[in-house]
Order: structure tokens, then C-alpha cells, then sequence
């Protein structure tokens, strides 16, 4: 999957990951920011195009709620528990759930459902909606960014430990071969060098 789309970044750039993110959520932004990392891409453009989609998909999806109810819910039936009880967490703090509501696994998908189906203002939703989806991408693009960057980082430092360990190993070797050879000759000699040595019984 992380090859998939680290080729469709690749190929389409900030394009693909403004249609990612407006269609589906972190994973290709987490990918971006690796990328980024690596020179790729811009970090700032790649938060940018994800703010851009992340913010208009969910105000697509609120907005054919609003205005397309009977159609949703026919269309999402699969979903209504999670729908009710996205109803209800809006009742309680509907500021906070929809600043926040990305970072919630399970119901992110919901959220702008519910507040299309409920009495949440359009104004409201949209300036709650991009305030979180600001936050979401700084998080997620320099949280891939920062993953990319530690990730060569110890790749760059198992590759010099490789060396060293590799340049440790030969000096061992030759110091060993230098040691075997010292020792055979001592072995060879001592015979001949033995003190009060003599040749009659």
C-alpha cells in the first residue's frame, strides 16, 4: 500500500495528495511527509494541499447531508449507529468534537454526517471544520516528516556502524593471522634454543 502511493505522489504530486486526502484520511499524508523528508516534495505544499482536501471533502459530505438527507442515510445505512451516536456527541460539545472529530478513529468518518444532519450553523461547521483540518495536516505531514527524517537518519548511522564493524572484523582477522604466524615460528625455533640441551645420554 505505502508503495502505491509513494508511486502515485511521485507521479501526480500535490494533485494526488489533495484528491487523497479529500477522499480518505492520513495514511497518504503520513507518506508525503517521508517524502518530504527525503526532498520529494515541499513539506509547507504538501500540508497545504492536504488542508485543502481534507477541509472540502468533509465540507462536500456536510453540505449533500444538509441538503440531501434522505439520500445519505439510504446510502450510509450501514452506519446509522455510529450516525446516532455522533448525534449525540454533538449535543454535548459539538465545538470540540468538530475541531477534533479527524483524530477520532472510528467516527471521523461520521462526524460531518451527523453535523449535516443536525442544527449545527454552516458557518459554524466550516470555520470548526478548517480549524481542525489545519491542525490535522501540520500534525500528520510533520509527523511523517519527522518519521522520514529519524527513519535515514538510522539508516545512515547502520550503514556507518556497518563500516566500522565491517574495518574491526579485518583488523581483527590480520591481527589474528599476524599472532598465528609469531606463534608458529616460536614453536618452530624453540627446540633448538632450549637451555643445557645436549645431544649424548
Amino acid at each position: 500500500m505505502f508503495d502505491d502511493l509513494n508511486h502515485l505522489l511521485r507521479t501526480w504530486g500535490y494533485l494526488a495528495l489533495f484528491l487523497g486526502t479529500f477522499l480518505e484520511g492520513e495514511t497518504i499524508l503520513i507518506v508525503a511527509g517521508v517524502l518530504a523528508s527525503r526532498g520529494r516534495l515541499n513539506l509547507h505544499y504538501a500540508i497545504l494541499a492536504a488542508f485543502c482536501g481534507s477541509m472540502f471533502g468533509d465540507q462536500c459530505v456536510f453540505l449533500l447531508a444538509r441538503y440531501k438527507s434522505a439520500w445519505v442515510l439510504r446510502k450510509f445505512s450501514k452506519w446509522d449507529d455510529k450516525i446516532s451516536r455522533a448525534l449525540r456527541l454533538l449535543e454535548k460539545n459539538s465545538v470540540w468534537l468538530l475541531m477534533c472529530f479527524r483524530f477520532f478513529y472510528g467516527l471521523r468518518n461520521v462526524i460531518s454526517i451527523a453535523a449535516g444532519l443536525s442544527h449545527v450553523p454552516k458557518k459554524k461547521f466550516a470555520l470548526l471544520n478548517g480549524i481542525g483540518a489545519f491542525a490535522w495536516a501540520m500534525s500528520f505531514g510533520y509527523g511523517g516528516y519527522y518519521v522520514g527524517r529519524k527513519f535515514e537518519r538510522y539508516l545512515n548511522n547502520a550503514k556507518s556502524l556497518e563500516v566500522k564493524l565491517l574495518i574491526g572484523f579485518g583488523v581483527f582477522i590480520v591481527l589474528y593471522w599476524i599472532y598465528k604466524k609469531i606463534r608458529q615460528s616460536r614453536q618452530q625455533a624453540a627446540p633448538d634454543s632450549l637451555p643445557g640441551r645436549t645431544d649424548g645420554p
